[in-house]
Order: structure tokens, then sequence, then C-alpha cells
């Protein structure tokens, strides 16, 4: 099991519900499906703020949110589980080839 992140290692993503640790959706099922993914924050009423997940997937893969659903909740505490999970095409880059976080989160608003 890995983190969500590049080849040259894994992304710990930090977030104010999570505690150092990492969404592992690298390597759903048993073959390596997703090739990127990011988590961004929603605001919650009562919460505070709620985890929304991206995923891009390796070309030919194929992949639902249910299936990546099932395998983070057999890893995650109920707290961190995602909300909402996006599949995409590929996750938007900035000009310094970060994750635009921005353009996530304009994206999950639009849909």
């Amino acid at each position: 099991m890995s983190c969500a992140g590049t080849s040259t290692g894994p992304t710990r993503l930090r977030q104010p519900w999570s505690t150092g640790g990492c969404i592992p959706v690298t390597s759903v099922g048993s073959t390596r499906t997703v090739t990127s993914s990011s988590v961004i924050a929603r605001t919650h009423p009562t919460l505070g703020e709620v985890p929304i997940l991206f995923v891009a997937l390796n070309a030919g893969a194929a992949i639902d949110e249910a299936d990546i659903n099932d395998h983070l909740a057999k890893n995650l505490t109920r707290v961190k589980l995602p909300v909402e999970i996006y599949v995409v095409e590929a996750l938007p880059k900035n000009p310094v080839g970060k994750i635009d976080k921005r353009s996530l989160r304009e994206y999950q608003i639009s849909t």
C-alpha cells in the first residue's frame, strides 16, 4: 500500500482533518490504476471541513468511485473518508507543475 504521490515518493496530505497521515489510493485493488490524486477541503456546517478526493487513472484503467471508497473505508477512519470522489482524466497543474488546487475547487463547485 502506498500513499498518493508521484514516482519520486509519497505525498503526505496534511489537511485540518488529517493527522499527518495519507490517503492510500495509488494501489486500489491488485494493480496500480491511479496515476495521481489530490484532496481538497470543503466547508461543512458542523464538521468544519470535509475531504473531497480527485483521482486520475492510468491509461486504460477502469475503476469507479464505489471501488475507491470501499478500498479507503478499509484503511481510513470514518472522519478521514472523502465525502465525494471525482475520477478525472488528469489533474490540473499550475505553471510550476504542482497540482492546481484552485482549479479543483472550481471544478467541484461547478458540478
